[in-house]
């Protein structure tokens, strides 16, 4: 879920990747999200993360990027047609 900014006082959520079930403990939640957009931002993790959290977070991080380019295939195939 991303927070967007829809005005200066409210923010609204919208869910950009459904993670399905994931076979993380709830308390772990949190750092997987926070991984995934360090990877798809470009920043490098501050602390050494347990493998399985950075096994899935770059895969989900694949999948988003994945999501994310056929988006713009789809607005650049709409752009076309006009």
């Amino acid at each position: 879920m991303v927070s967007l900014p829809v005005c200066s006082f409210v923010r609204s959520k919208r869910i950009i990747l459904n993670l399905g079930r994931l076979d993380l403990p709830r308390e772990e939640w949190k750092t997987l999200a926070d991984r995934i957009e360090e990877i798809v931002s470009g920043r490098q993790s501050l602390i050494p993360l347990p493998a399985h959290i950075e096994e899935q977070a770059q895969h989900y991080a694949r999948l988003l990027r994945r999501k994310e380019m056929q988006s713009v295939c789809v607005l650049e195939e709409q752009e076309a047609d006009w």
